[in-house]
């Protein structure tokens, strides 16, 4: 009768001292869950991922792009969620919301659908490129030749100047000189 009193001491003690458990078993399934698949260019979509490694870093991405959307940081169950924007200039149409992270890798995605934003479309007023604004300045015969980004008018403007100070400068001396 004693031995079994014993043991059941015995077995009460671990349970009555075990500290609660904080991480879930089995581990969640990896997963992403998106609040919209549809989202306007400039607009927020907010996300949760699970099954990252705890306390690991991860990346919001926007494929096929590869705009890096933000960094967050998975909590210690391997769960991350935030929010992001969408590029204002991204191009409509079929894209992938990805979260990725490395070391152990993980990448999770889901097919989204950016929509044209109503309105002005400020992305088709780009800023003309440089090489595009000087061609056009350029005589209908030059206008095909290669822009080699160096431009050397300044520098030929500022040395022919010099010479001419020189050159003034010179005659005055010569004039002193032949005075004396």
């Amino acid at each position: 009768m004693a031995a079994v009193a014993a043991s059941a001491a015995f077995a009460a003690v671990p349970v009555l001292g075990a500290q609660p458990a904080h991480a879930q078993y089995p581990p969640p399934s990896p997963g992403l869950t998106l609040s919209s698949t549809a989202v306007y260019q400039g607009s927020k979509i907010a996300f949760i991922g699970r099954g990252f490694a705890s306390e690991q870093t991860v990346v919001a991405e926007l494929l096929p792009e590869q705009t890096r959307l933000g960094y967050f940081r998975a909590n210690r169950l391997g769960a991350v969620w935030g929010s992001v924007e969408i590029p204002r200039c991204t191009t409509p149409g079929n894209h992938v919301f990805r979260l990725r992270a490395s070391n152990p890798a993980r990448v999770l995605e889901a097919g989204i659908t950016v929509l044209k934003r109503p309105g002005d479309d400020p992305c088709t007023a780009k800023a003309v490129p440089k090489q595009q604004a000087r061609a056009a300045a350029l005589p209908a015969g030059q206008q095909n030749l290669a822009d080699t980004g160096d431009d050397k008018t300044p520098l030929l403007m500022g040395g022919a100047a010099g010479l001419a100070a020189l050159g003034g400068g010179g005659v005055l001396l010569a004039r002193r000189l032949r005075k004396h």
